[in-house]
């Protein structure tokens, strides 16, 4: 487009702009120093909102003061207390139970072992047959106690999907014990159990 015919389709845009403000019916309100310029409201009439329940808090009554009394009350501060603050920031508080820190059982790796791919990879397999060997001591119990718990749950008589879904979890928990053990024979003194509860 050329310069002209933008500037012949921006005269247009105004002069419609211009025929259009004047066409509305609404007559422009003069404007002088004692009329109050606001804008119409709506034709339609508003509906009111419904109470909302609202609660009032609650107002304490000031105190009358009387003319001797001029001085403000002042707060009252328990110095047992505050020195019983002091004494727990500095040495802790001896009514809070000991914090019990577990011994680190996990070897790191030496700086040789990190420097050598080998002997990183030698590593990585000792911590990872301990994690399954940890894995395999820890389930014996847990087997023992989910028998003992569906056993419980056969003799009260509970839901059959309940009890058929504590001997699956039994059956895959077993299953996975045996499978590590027959993986890596090397985990031994492991006691074999029975999936059977």
């Amino acid at each position: 487009m050329s310069k002209n015919n933008v500037l012949l389709a921006l005269l247009a845009g105004a002069v419609l702009v211009a025929y259009w403000s004047l066409s509305n019916d609404e007559q422009p309100i003069p404007v002088s120093d004692n009329v109050n310029i606001s804008p119409k409201p709506p034709k339609e009439a508003h509906t009111a909102m419904p109470a909302m329940p609202y609660q009032v808090p609650a107002i304490k009554p000031k105190k009358n003061k009387s003319a001797t009394d001029t001085e403000p009350e002042e707060e009252q501060w328990d110095e047992a207390a505050i020195e019983q603050m002091r004494e727990a920031r500095i040495h802790g508080d001896d009514r809070a139970p000991p914090i019990v820190h577990e011994p680190v059982t996990e070897q790191r790796a030496t700086p040789e072992e990190l420097a050598s791919p080998e002997l990183y990879n030698a590593y990585e397999a000792r911590e990872e047959m301990k994690l399954k060997a940890q894995f395999v001591s820890a389930a014996q119990p847990q087997m023992q106690e989910l028998k003992q718990q569906i056993q419980a749950m056969k003799d009260a008589g509970l839901d059959q999907a309940a009890i058929r879904e504590a001997e699956e979890k039994l059956i895959q928990l077993d299953a996975m014990t045996n499978q590590l053990q027959k993986q890596h024979p090397e985990i031994t003194g492991q006691t074999h159990s029975s999936t059977q509860p």
